[in-house]
């Protein structure tokens, strides 16, 4: 679909979100191909929270998707962190060098909020001066295009972020 688009509309830039392919080389070497302007896939939260939060996924295996991204990928490779969660600086941090270990360049940090009754609740809401902090951070990590706020979202300024 992507490359169709690409040859349809040459103008446009494609930035596509993907699951982790449970990091099988086949399917990501398909999408490395698929004409798209960014790749990205989603760490979300920190090591520690991951299997609690995202029991279909696994923190290292996103990182592996987002490794061969970086090595095979000719355009800019993107991840998303949730925060508010229970995680400590820490271990955001410590995320975050591992995101930038795997390659990420572009990094967008967003509030979690509480969909429903049934999801994990909110742990702490975090001030805007904190997101300020966490991108200067980031910054000095090595990212080069960084985008936090409280109502910051995987897309956020997608057409903009890092380009």
């Amino acid at each position: 679909m992507v490359e169709v688009l690409a040859k349809t509309v040459p103008q446009v830039r494609v930035e596509l979100l993907t699951p982790d392919f449970k990091a099988e080389e086949g399917a990501l070497a398909q999408i490395v191909s698929c004409g798209a302007y960014k790749l990205a896939h989603n760490e979300e939260t920190v090591r520690r929270l991951s299997p609690v939060l995202r029991p279909q996924s696994d923190y290292d295996r996103s990182l592996q998707t987002l490794r061969y991204y970086s090595r095979h990928f000719h355009g800019r490779v993107k991840s998303s962190l949730m925060v508010g969660l229970g995680e400590t600086e820490r271990e955001l941090l410590e995320t975050m060098a591992d995101l930038r270990g795997a390659g990420v360049e572009d990094l967008t940090i967003g509030q979690y909020l509480q969909p429903t009754t049934q999801h994990h609740p909110v742990i702490a809401y975090k001030s805007p001066e904190w997101f300020e902090k966490m991108k200067n951070k980031a910054l000095e990590m090595g990212f080069e295009a960084v985008a936090s706020g409280a109502l910051v979202r995987s897309s956020y300024h997608a057409d903009s972020l890092g380009r």
